[in-house]
């Protein structure tokens, strides 16, 4: 293992840990602990900012470039996937079904539009939506009405033939 990915790595799990802590503590009432929540997991956010600006420097790698491309393409990706979070929250925790479908169906229009923009490979997308379902599903699955096997089932044998389409 190179030196840069080791301290990458050891860098980008304290970072993690203490952001995944600080949120934990941020959204759990019965922690009664929302401000040092906050604290914690902008800390947690400050350590993996730096993670990656050690890596990119002992790669030998060029800082990165603020241009409008980067910032629209960071933006898009934020809102789309928002847009398709809100979305399933309106589906699974607050019983929108047809509002949600067509919230999430825009959000993953969103989020397809950045394959074209960053040359992210279609499965890559494909597999990072069905990843974003499972976890909701799993996230919400006491609120829900929805059969969360049947849903993930439908959504995977989509993203199987997608990918067998494309190959």
């Amino acid at each position: 293992m190179k030196k840069s990915n080791f301290v990458a790595m050891i860098l980008g799990t304290i970072g993690g840990i203490l952001f995944a802590l600080g949120m934990c503590m941020a959204l759990i009432p019965e922690w009664n602990a929302f401000n040092q929540g906050v604290v914690l997991g902008v800390i947690g956010a400050v350590v993996l900012l730096i993670m990656v600006l050690i890596w990119r420097k002992m790669e030998n790698k060029s800082p990165v470039k603020l241009s409008g491309k980067m910032i629209g393409t960071v933006l898009l990706g934020i809102v789309g996937a928002l847009t398709l979070g809100i979305g399933m929250c309106l589906t699974m925790v607050w019983s929108n079904m047809i509002i949600g479908i067509i919230v999430g169906i825009v959000g993953v229009i969103l989020l397809l539009c950045l394959i074209t923009i960053r040359n992210i490979g279609v499965a890559d997308a494909l597999v990072s939506m069905l990843t974003l379902q499972t976890t909701m599903l799993a996230s919400f699955q006491d609120t829900s009405t929805i059969d969360a096997n049947q849903m993930n089932g439908i959504t995977g044998l989509a993203v199987c033939i997608l990918m067998r389409v494309l190959s």
